[in-house]
């Protein structure tokens, strides 16, 4: 035989030999769609955690939850292709938004104020001049709006890089890129964020950590407090509801990032409610 027809067999038997290996491969691999994954999941682990169960189940809610402690460590983990699957972050950006705002002198510090332009909105509380503290508690889409404009997307795209925000795209509109623009972040990716951001693993002035601290706080108790950030993407044609943040007790913290399809609007209120069903089931909260 010539050099050449051997080089043919040997090149033949590779891709022959890589043909077989692919397909016992494929053979044991079944593709997993948002609703048998869900099924699957139910089946094995959700009967786990009867609060989660009956909110998820009883609604038909398109939805996952992953909550991990300070360390890291799986908490619960609720639809796992959807965790890893990226969504805009809506009004969850107000909390990069925050500290980049901040760092940047787009606001000098927590009532430090805008005035309301006049223009009546559809939610009253928007509707006056906003403090930082009052614009992050009514989510005031106006307010945030002047701050990304007196930041600008070239100071937006340096820090979504140096934060490795979701995938870091800002824009292409400079002041609603987090409701209807390029950028885009899945659960996990919450959650590293708000870890890091958490032990100010950042660059930015400790003060400035601290007035965001300070807003976040949503509730507080004798035995935890609660901080946390909604967010609605209503300019989508699939709508999707978040809420992230974290929670501290008895010494410890669990970092916890939701979010979900919302069909109509009572569904709005299923964004919380998904977190605070399974932090009762992991005994968190009563």
């Amino acid at each position: 035989m010539t050099m050449r027809t051997n080089l043919f067999i040997l090149r033949s038997l590779g891709i022959l030999l890589f043909t077989i290996l692919a397909s016992n491969l494929l053979g044991q691999y079944k593709p997993v769609g948002e609703n048998e994954s869900k099924e699957a999941w139910s089946d094995k682990k959700l009967n786990q955690y009867p609060e989660l169960n009956k909110l998820i189940t009883q609604n038909n809610l398109t939805a996952c939850v992953l909550i991990l402690d300070s360390k890291n460590r799986d908490s619960l983990s609720y639809n796992p292709l959807r965790i890893d699957s990226a969504y805009l972050p809506a009004s969850t950006f107000k909390i990069p938004n925050t500290l980049i705002a901040l760092e940047e002198g787009a606001i000098r510090g927590l009532n430090d104020t805008i005035k309301w332009d006049g223009l009546k909105r559809s939610i009253d509380d928007w509707n006056k001049d906003q403090s930082l503290k009052s614009a992050f508690k009514y989510s005031c889409v106006w307010y945030y709006q002047e701050l990304a404009r007196r930041i600008g997307l070239q100071k937006y795209t340096f820090w979504l890089n140096k934060l490795e925000y979701g995938n870091r795209i800002a824009g292409p509109g400079i002041d609603d890129f987090w409701l209807q623009g390029d950028i885009k972040i899945s659960a996990r990716q919450q959650i590293t964020f708000l870890k890091k951001t958490y032990f100010k693993e950042y660059p930015f002035k400790a003060k400035n950590y601290d007035i965001l601290k300070k807003i976040m706080l949503v509730d507080s108790t004798d035995h935890y407090k609660l901080y946390a950030k909604t967010g609605w993407g209503a300019r989508l044609q699939t709508q999707v509801g978040w809420y992230v943040g974290y929670i501290e007790s008895k010494g410890r913290v669990w970092f916890f990032a939701a979010n979900l399809v919302i069909r109509r609007e009572e569904d709005s209120r299923f964004r919380r409610e998904l977190v605070l069903a399974a932090l009762k089931d992991l005994k968190i909260i009563q």
